[in-house]
């Protein structure tokens, strides 16, 4: 994917992702379920249930600080020093903000001279800074994969769980 992607490319791999991941959940649940002794199956599921949303919550805010790092180290670099630091912080502390006060920056940005080019860089400044955050967290993101098959060919076999 690119910069150029659109929305319904993004979804449609989204929903692949999200199927297999859905898949794999199940699968992991289960293997862990026929490892686990009979008095601490409970125990086991509960844990597996727990690991996985801690590690959501963790892979998400460590996704989301790579992405606003990246963000800003792409954007603060073009912010010229005499930009007014409250039209600085408002527009372009936070990238969602921008896409909905592009007409209010338009014409915040015509009061100053060459403001309409600098608002031009600036906005391209942060599509760069979110693509290449993005293209980051999904280098990292399939290096863990990479990792994470490499770790489940050492799995052992658990037999499955006969049924009384």
């Amino acid at each position: 994917m690119s910069g150029n992607t659109n929305e319904p490319e993004i979804f449609l791999k989204v929903i692949v992702c999200g199927i297999a991941l859905g898949i794999l959940t199940v699968t992991y649940d289960v293997m862990v379920q026929n490892a686990a002794p009979p008095e601490h199956l409970g125990v086991a599921t509960g844990l597996t249930q727990f690991v996985t949303a801690l590690g959501g919550t963790i892979g998400l805010a460590t996704c989301g600080a790579i992405l606003l790092r990246t963000y800003h180290r792409h954007v603060d670099a073009l912010i010229p020093p005499g930009l007014p630091k409250d039209l600085e912080a408002f527009a372009f502390g936070d990238p969602l903000r921008l896409v909905s006060l592009r007409a209010n920056l338009e014409t915040s940005f015509s009061r100053i001279t060459n403001g309409s080019a600098l608002l031009a860089r600036l906005i391209e400044g942060s599509r760069a800074g979110l693509v290449s955050g993005v293209h980051f967290i999904f280098l990292l993101s399939a290096g863990i994969m990479v990792t994470s098959m490499v770790v489940n060919l050492f799995l052992t076999e658990a037999p499955p769980r006969k049924e009384s």
